[in-house]
């Protein structure tokens, strides 16, 4: 117990946990797995917002957002659309636009937290495909083309694969 069982790299260790599990199609246990990398990461960012440096706050945020836009995946696979699409509309986006309006354009993790974004996008649009709700699917996955191929080298896979989403 090097870190103990709330240090914000055990999250990160469920976090890969969590994700081999849904790869897995475990949803259940992946499920399991988010929610207790969320609490460590809900806890993590309580304290930065109250003792930590705008940075940090940051940081924490797209972390929350990150296990969170997992948990949304989890729901999608299940076919929980709605708590799929409550997920990563009211959190996971709320989250990165809170960090990417606090972010320079020249912060290093400036570029990261929009191709976080990105895939929010992404993972919306896949929802909406799903409702068979198209104009909105094709809307999200237009603006997560319209950061990938801004944020990532030209013929770059992600974004053939959004561009193909979009087909």
């Amino acid at each position: 117990d090097v870190h103990g069982t709330d240090h914000p790299k055990v999250a990160d260790s469920l976090l890969e946990l969590g994700i081999a599990l849904l790869s897995q199609k475990e949803h259940e246990e992946a499920l399991e797995i988010f929610n207790d990398a969320l609490d460590i990461r809900e806890a993590d960012l309580g304290q930065e917002t109250r003792h930590g440096s705008n940075g940090d706050r940051i940081r924490c945020a797209l972390q929350v957002a990150r296990v969170l836009n997992n948990i949304g995946c989890v729901y999608f696979e299940y076919g929980s659309l709605s708590k799929a699409l409550k997920t990563f509309q009211e959190d996971v986006l709320q989250l990165q636009k809170y960090a990417i309006d606090e972010l320079s354009q020249n912060d290093p993790e400036y570029k990261q937290a929009k191709l976080a974004l990105a895939t929010t996008y992404c993972n919306i649009g896949y929802v909406h495909t799903d409702n068979s709700d198209y104009d909105d699917a094709i809307a999200f996955l237009d603006k997560a083309y319209a950061i990938q191929t801004k944020h990532l080298p030209e013929g770059s896979e992600i974004s053939l694969s959004t561009l193909e989403n979009l087909a």
